[in-house]
């Protein structure tokens, strides 16, 4: 079985290396057939360089929707099993090796725990521990990490591109519907730098935006959409 791990990225020139080089020592520890594709959603920065130096496929899109890149990376990909990674999380070989192991004893899709990286503020760690023990309860995968077989996914329609977030929690839910869907009790580590860059209380009102408008626009989605990012690295150990 080849896995497919995709990758969406849109100016992520200071994270993206750290990603790609934690993913192939993992893959290639695991010595079980993989690609990795970078979807470059139209950046400006160095992240498509960056992609070809690691030696990665990499397509380019003009979307600005998480749920169309991410499909637009499955649409290439050659591999039975799909794995969706932000280019901001760091993945281990344990975490690969829980998800095949699940694969196969049956299970068609699924996501891992999460750790914030070490420099993500108190507050922000906090919220992030409270929020995932209901959400990972109810068996939605968390978008840094989603995986699912080729056919499952297939099925599930893909990710609904209708939705400008929380995109994965839609595909859970068809995903739960298709056969057996499981969080793996693995983690991955994951940027803290939104709530670095906006604080406490300015994300607090991103999500009261996203109460007010809803999902199917980019209008008060800005933590997602305005393309902030931070100009030196954050320890994510």
């Amino acid at each position: 079985m080849t896995t497919s791990y995709i990758i969406p990225a849109f100016n992520e020139e200071l994270l993206l290396e750290d990603t790609l080089i934690s993913l192939k020592e993992a893959c290639t520890q695991l010595e079980i057939p993989f690609e990795i594709i970078v979807v470059n959603d139209n950046s400006t920065d160095q992240t498509e360089a960056i992609a070809l130096k690691n030696e990665v496929k990499v397509i380019t899109v003009d979307l600005h929707n998480i749920a169309g890149v991410r499909n637009a990376g499955a649409d290439i990909a050659t591999g039975d099993l799909l794995c969706f990674i932000d280019a901001d999380t760091l993945v281990n070989q344990n975490t690969l090796q829980a998800m095949h192991t699940a694969i196969k004893e049956g299970i068609i899709g699924g996501g891992a725990k999460l750790q914030m990286d070490a420099n993500t503020p108190r507050w922000g760690k906090f919220w992030t521990w409270w929020f995932t023990q209901i959400y990972f309860r109810l068996k939605f995968a968390a978008g840094c990490y989603v995986f699912a077989t080729r056919d499952a996914f297939d099925k599930a329609g893909g990710f609904d591109d209708t939705y400008f977030a929380a995109e994965e929690v839609f595909l859970s839910k068809k995903l739960k519907k298709l056969g057996p869907f499981k969080i793996l009790s693995q983690s991955v580590t994951t940027s803290g730098r939104k709530m670095r860059l906006h604080g406490r209380w300015q994300t607090i009102k991103h999500i009261f935006s996203i109460m007010r408008y809803g999902l199917n626009s980019r209008k008060g989605l800005d933590l997602w959409y305005d393309g902030q990012r931070e100009t030196s690295k954050q320890s994510k150990k």
